[in-house]
């Protein structure tokens, strides 16, 4: 693993990156049998593009397994009351280009949508029936590709079908999943 050190004043910690493993691909679009591979996101504002069939992990294809299952609950804060949707997405740890992800990094990266460097195993979005209530649970599910190190996003906006503005956010990171079986994830949405 090479490091790429981050030239910033107050010390920063450098930023370890492993590097490209391959050079078949950049992006989720150059896999996939003959098709298009790249889902760009249509109707939410702040879902993540995902894949047909195929990965792109550090410059390397490989068949997605979406066969697994990852169940969540979470409330919302009050600053997120009366919300109307929420997007949701499992992403594998590993970009196209070989940046390994953490909950940090992609709650600060605002170049998410329909960016083909990102391994989404699925993201959609699902209405909060009734609006953002801080007094309730919500619960849902997502399918997500198959592995270790997974990580769950989750954005609470303020419009129906994950649109306008990002109320609330969580993630979760560290995840297994597991062929045809459903992984509970404990997330906080702040």
């Amino acid at each position: 693993m090479t490091a790429l050190l981050v030239a910033a004043c107050g010390g920063e910690t450098p930023m370890m990156m492993p590097p490209p493993v391959g050079s078949e691909c950049t992006s989720i679009a150059q896999c996939g049998a003959g098709r298009p591979n790249h889902i760009d996101v249509q109707f939410c504002e702040h879902c993540f593009a995902r894949p047909d069939t195929h990965l792109c992990e550090a410059g390397k294809c490989r068949a997605l397994d979406g066969s697994g299952t990852l169940r969540f609950g979470f409330s919302v804060p009050s600053a997120a009351r009366g919300a109307k949707s929420f997007s949701a997405a499992s992403l594998n740890p590993i970009r196209a280009d070989g940046v390994q992800l953490t909950c940090a990094s992609v709650l600060a990266d605002a170049e998410y949508k329909n960016n083909p460097k990102y391994n989404a195993g699925n993201s959609n979005f699902k209405s909060l029936n009734p609006p953002g209530d801080p007094a309730l649970a919500y619960q849902s599910s997502i399918s997500a590709d198959v592995g270790a190190g997974r990580l769950l996003v989750v954005r609470v906006t303020s419009e129906a079908q994950g649109r306008g503005t990002v109320m609330a956010s969580g993630c979760a990171e560290g995840i297994t999943v597991t062929a045809g079986q459903s992984t509970d994830v404990d997330i906080t949405i702040r």
